[in-house]
């Protein structure tokens, strides 16, 4: 591959484009990200890091301060109502990864650490790609002040609804739409928690509540029926929704309620002419066990990967291989898509099951 001509543009400064960020830094290659927020969100969003990109972020230098601002999570457990069921343990692992074990940590928290780690001005807040143009082996990407910006390469990490990909012109597959609420709660509901339950599963029937243990507080992840109203998780009818200890456990501090409806989405493909996808830009799916944030990191790692090889059939590979790669996983195509949110299948072997969920069988 020709010697980079500009740097790389990344527009979308959420965990994927930041973590690429990072990872093309420190292999020496230049590197703008574009944001059109004025800064960080401190809002609710993914919050578990598997094996997998565990190691990635350690290759990258931030694991250690990150795990400061993070809970360790060595076991996921399963309840039917309050009756255990399962246990998957993490050290099954300790052969296939050096980071045997889960951090529940939140976005805003693994952004601000990985943007700690880059140059000053490496991110442009406030400003927003509205269109581009292809120059030979460069793009030039204009801004909504007109302005215009020359790179090597245009990466989308802008979210679902992907300014680039719409720019781009790259079609979509879409697959099961999923609704579900959030929020945080105090430490205090440990007092009602089973032991050891830092990231514990609940079920009844269809209805499904997560309660996973952050730093110093919970948040409780919970299934919406279809045709459920979103509103209700926001004024407050939240509780007819929630099975387990959360559902009657006081809670003086929840905070932050928010309803989610998802669609699956797969793009085509990953790259068209100098213009790259990842992160929920390229593929969404169900947020529980952090499938969507791991799989947009892992993305990060790859293409950085490819872009600081010199050769260029890695970059085409990754815009071709990575949407086939990840179809079952996305779309639930495959014979078995590994999810550690679904009642449990005791055909599948904690092992089998934790390889999955940590993405190390990727």
């Amino acid at each position: 591959m020709p010697p980079l001509q500009g740097p790389v543009i990344i527009v979308g400064a959420g965990p994927v484009g930041l973590t690429l960020a990072l990872a093309l830094h420190v292999r020496g290659i230049p590197v703008v990200v574009l944001e059109q927020r004025p800064d960080l969100p401190k809002d609710l969003r993914a919050t578990t890091l598997q094996p997998a990109v565990l190691e990635l972020l350690d290759a990258l230098g931030v694991l250690e301060r990150l795990q400061s601002r993070a809970h360790r999570v060595d076991r996921v457990r399963w309840y039917d109502g309050d009756r255990p069921v399962r246990i998957a343990d993490y050290g099954l692992l300790i052969d296939a990864t050096t980071h045997p074990y889960r951090l529940h940590v939140s976005q805003w928290e693994l952004c601000a650490v990985l943007l700690e780690h880059l140059p000053p001005g490496t991110v442009y807040w406030d400003r927003r790609a509205v269109g581009f143009e292809t120059i030979d082996d460069r793009v030039a990407v204009t801004l909504d002040d007109r302005t215009r910006l020359y790179g090597s390469w245009l990466v989308g990490s802008d979210g679902v609804g992907s300014t680039v990909r719409t720019l781009a012109g790259i079609p979509v597959d879409t697959g099961a739409t999923h609704a579900y609420g959030s929020f945080s709660a105090g430490p205090s509901l440990a007092d009602h928690l089973p032991h050891g339950a830092d990231c514990a599963y609940f079920h009844e029937g269809a209805a499904w509540t997560l309660v996973m243990r952050m730093h110093d507080s919970f948040r409780v992840l919970f299934g919406l029926p279809e045709g459920a109203p979103a509103a209700s998780v926001v004024r407050g009818d939240w509780r007819q929704h929630i099975v387990g200890p959360a559902r009657t456990a006081p809670l003086p501090d929840a905070t932050g309620h928010r309803a989610f409806v998802l669609q699956s989405r797969l793009a085509h493909t990953f790259r068209r002419g100098r213009v790259l996808l990842a992160g929920d830009a390229a593929h969404t799916t169900f947020a529980a066990g952090g499938n969507a944030l791991n799989t947009g990191l892992l993305d990060a790692g790859l293409l950085a990967r490819a872009l600081h090889a010199d050769e260029p059939d890695l970059v085409y590979a990754y815009g071709r291989e990575r949407p086939r790669a990840l179809e079952a996983a996305v779309l639930g195509t495959g014979p078995w898509t590994p999810h550690e949110g679904v009642p449990w299948n005791e055909a599948i072997q904690p092992r089998e099951l934790l390889l999955g969920i940590s993405l190390l069988a990727a």
